[in-house]
């Protein structure tokens, strides 16, 4: 199985990112899967972020572990939304599919096994259009056996996607 480039989107908590870097290099898969950061510029009108902002991107430079690390440091503050909607367009148009996430969150060690594996297992599915690695807390039939679950609502706390129909 091919496995997804991993995308984070970081902006100015240089201390969060490293323990998302940390749990992700506790997977067997980070260190054949190419990572890609987009890290956030700082907004003008807030005191003391250029230092937080460059404090991750110094951390950033120096991550390793992965199979290839692609960083992107914007000039400007582009904001959370647009950051991602380009960054994954950009990743999912070369490779078809990726694994989305945020600078705060930290993984279990089969974090990228699950996801890699939802990515493969439902890729031809048209009912399907992301899997997801975190969940609302809900109750589950004492009687179920599988261990994922279908539901109509997504989180964006840790996902993956395909390029569907040539559309990122």
């Amino acid at each position: 199985m091919e496995l997804a480039p991993i995308i984070i989107f970081a902006f100015n908590r240089p201390d969060a990112l490293k323990n998302t870097v940390y749990s992700l290099l506790q997977n067997e898969e980070a260190q054949k899967s190419e990572l890609f950061i987009f890290v956030d510029g700082a907004r003008n009108q807030k005191e003391g972020e250029f230092a937080k902002v460059e404090a991750v991107q110094t951390y950033v430079k120096s991550i390793v572990g992965f199979k290839k690390v692609t960083h992107t440091f914007s000039e400007g503050n582009k904001g959370l939304g647009k950051s991602i909607i380009e960054g994954v367009a950009k990743v999912i148009n070369q490779y078809g599919k990726a694994i989305v996430l945020e600078d705060d969150l930290v993984f279990a060690q089969n974090f990228l096994s699950f996801m890699n594996q939802g990515l493969s297992l439902y890729e031809k599915e048209q009912k399907v259009f992301s899997i997801c690695g975190y969940t609302n807390k809900i109750k589950v039939p004492k009687n179920y056996v599988y261990d994922a679950y279908f539901c109509t609502r997504s989180s964006s706390w840790g996902w993956a996607t395909w390029l569907i129909d040539g559309i990122a």
